[in-house]
């Protein structure tokens, strides 16, 4: 069925894109602070400087800290009720069989983009995360086949956080 491989594809993808990481941990000070300048912030996946936020100064600690609690393999929110970050959650969803193929199969590829009011209302952060995820994914490989954009729904998840879920489809082989 290759859903373990689809799933980690799929994290693997997300995780290693520093500008999706950039997203999810720098907060902009005014709408127009650009949090992917490279000049202002240091990078998270390869830069040696520490961050302000308390993260260990070891890079690969730092980044893998920032990547686990910004970045989940599962649908997991509660923990940021009283918190103020971005989060995204990636998952698989359901995966039909198609009629005609009993060996294929068409698979969800799920993903919650979950944004602080306190850093959207600044540069629309949400928005962006959405954007960047559609770079991300869009006609790339997680499965058997391209991957193909299928909704963006908002929806109500954490109070205090803008919530989009946006859904994707892949194919895979029973």
């Amino acid at each position: 069925m290759q859903l373990v491989q689809q799933a980690e594809n799929l994290y693997k993808r997300l995780s290693q894109d520093e500008e999706l990481l950039r997203l999810l941990f720098y907060k902009a000070k005014h709408s127009g602070d650009n949090v992917l300048d490279k000049r202002i912030r240091p990078d998270i996946l390869s830069s040696k400087t520490e961050l302000s936020s308390g993260i260990p100064e070891d890079r690969r600690q730092r980044a893998f800290e920032i990547i686990k609690d910004r970045i989940k393999p599962t649908n997991k929110y509660k923990d940021l009720e009283g918190e103020i970050k971005c989060r995204i959650c990636a998952y698989l969803g359901d995966r039909i069989k198609e009629e005609k193929n009993h060996l294929y199969a068409k698979q969800e590829i799920i993903i919650d983009i979950l944004v602080h009011h306190a850093y959207d209302e600044v540069d629309h952060r949400s928005l962006k995360i959405a954007e960047e995820i559609q770079r991300l994914l869009f006609q790339e490989r997680t499965g058997f086949g391209k991957n193909m954009y299928e909704s963006m729904k908002r929806t109500e998840l954490v109070p205090e956080y803008i919530s989009y879920r946006l859904v994707y489809s892949t194919g895979g082989i029973n």
